[in-house]
């Protein structure tokens, strides 16, 4: 029994070295605007497209994740490439 009390002392030898590292680990994310695509292949290639991977994040399958401080620009370049969307984004 000795061996696992040493053995649990040694796993929270710093308890606040871990608190610290677990806290790093995530971050709120920002605010965003999610579009749905049918196509997968799609809303993969507007996710690496040169002209609209700046303005987006691939958040799925089928969805992209634009900062809600960008979809007017992400419109724009979607437009370019000659998608439509839907309007009030």
């Amino acid at each position: 029994m000795a061996c696992m009390k040493d053995h649990l002392f040694s796993l929270n030898a710093d308890p606040l070295e871990g608190i610290l590292r677990k806290s790093g680990s995530c971050r709120r994310a920002q605010k965003a605007v999610i579009f749905d695509w049918e196509d997968p292949a799609r809303a993969a290639l507007l996710a690496s497209s040169s002209e609209t991977s700046r303005l987006c994040h691939h958040a799925g399958e089928n969805r992209i994740a634009v900062p809600a401080a960008k979809p007017a620009a992400f419109t724009r370049a979607a437009r370019r490439m000659g998608y439509i969307l839907p309007s009030g984004s």
